[in-house]
């Protein structure tokens, strides 16, 4: 069956960006961005607020968003007028002291625009549009892993992202597929017990289970985040849900970065759940390519400490040198853990 991917529409992207911006704080390479993908942005922010979606600065707003008091009275001085009263005053003060060209400087650099309440329903219809469009995308991936075709899953969503305009996550380069770490991490997932091997689960409650979490792992640095779909199909599969080893986590107290979250809510315990399987599965994978490095180079495995809050590891790392391997603990070290494995070169 072939799966249409969510389409965002370009229009109404720009649309909200430009909410409460100029067009300068947008940043010259989302504007070049936007320019390749609408045209002529000028032309179509008069067409926003013809059509009553934006409001634009008025002449004494431009002066106040791109001039402070200091500016404005360094400004008002230099035409040999003392300046008088507060920003308001200062900005009346000044407006008729510019020149044409200050003028339009000073227009191009504060005119910021904003969403009417026409626009912003707009923005967010056919956000929820997008949303149910990618929800429907993320159930055919997990379909996709739940019948084992893993290869077909992981190139759609990389295919996916190759074709947002933007960059996902740290802007890596998804037109050749995921990085080997990543579809690591993701195979470790369909085929790990971890955590779950103690819910007694039926093995195609399992197996469904491990696709949602692979799924998830995919999507997990895109800029919408739909975690709560997620949470409901877990929940859908599992309603009665319970972890032994999260239960005995949250019931001594949750330290770390989860340490405010609650053993009473559902959601707090199903997020520590899927948080702490995603860190098994990428500390499994990055200790095996840690091991590989060139000896020559670096002395050893360090335990990078995830957070100073956590009263485990009290934000300190610890180092192994190359005969102590063995000692290294397996991490995480409890539910919700953020430490990580990696490498040192020194001593120090």
């Amino acid at each position: 069956m072939e799966i249409s991917y969510p389409q965002e529409d370009n229009k109404i992207m720009f649309l909200s960006s430009v909410h409460n911006r100029t067009l300068k704080q947008l940043g010259q390479h989302n504007l070049n961005i936007f320019c390749n993908l609408i045209g002529n942005l000028e032309k179509q922010i008069l067409e926003f607020c013809e059509l009553g979606l934006l409001k634009q600065s008025d002449y004494y707003e431009c002066i106040d968003n791109s001039m402070t008091v200091s500016k404005l009275k360094e400004f008002i001085k230099s035409k040999n007028i003392k300046p008088k009263g507060k920003k308001i005053n200062l900005i009346e003060q000044a407006s008729s002291l510019f020149s044409d060209n200050e003028k339009l400087e000073i227009i191009q650099e504060g005119n910021k625009l904003t969403l009417t309440e026409k626009g912003k329903d707009l923005v967010y219809d056919d956000y929820r549009r997008y949303e149910t469009e990618l929800k429907y995308f993320q159930d055919h991936i997990i379909d996709l892993f739940y019948q084992g075709e893993n290869d077909k899953a992981c190139k759609l969503v990389a295919d996916f992202y190759s074709a947002d305009p933007f960059p996902i996550g740290m802007g890596n380069d998804y037109s050749e597929g995921f990085h080997p770490h990543e579809i690591n991490v993701v195979k470790h997932l369909i085929s790990s017990n971890y955590l779950t091997q103690s819910m007694e689960l039926d093995e195609l409650v399992n197996k469904k289970l491990r696709a949602i979490l692979a799924t998830y792992c995919l999507f997990n640095n895109y800029p919408i985040k739909t975690k709560d779909h997620f949470f409901a199909r877990i929940f859908e599969m599992l309603p009665n849900f319970e972890c032994k080893e999260i239960t005995d986590f949250m019931s001594r107290g949750p330290t770390g970065i989860f340490w405010g979250y609650s053993k009473d809510d559902r959601t707090d315990i199903i997020e520590i759940f899927i948080h702490t399987i995603l860190c098994e599965a990428d500390n499994s994978v990055r200790l095996n390519d840690v091991k590989t490095m060139d000896r020559r180079y670096w002395k050893g495995i360090e335990i990078l400490a995830g957070d100073s809050r956590c009263n485990i590891c009290n934000g300190k790392s610890s180092r192994y040198k190359w005969d102590e391997i063995e000692k290294i603990p397996k991490l995480p070290k409890y539910p919700g853990c953020i430490c990580m494995y990696s490498y040192f070169s020194d001593d120090e």
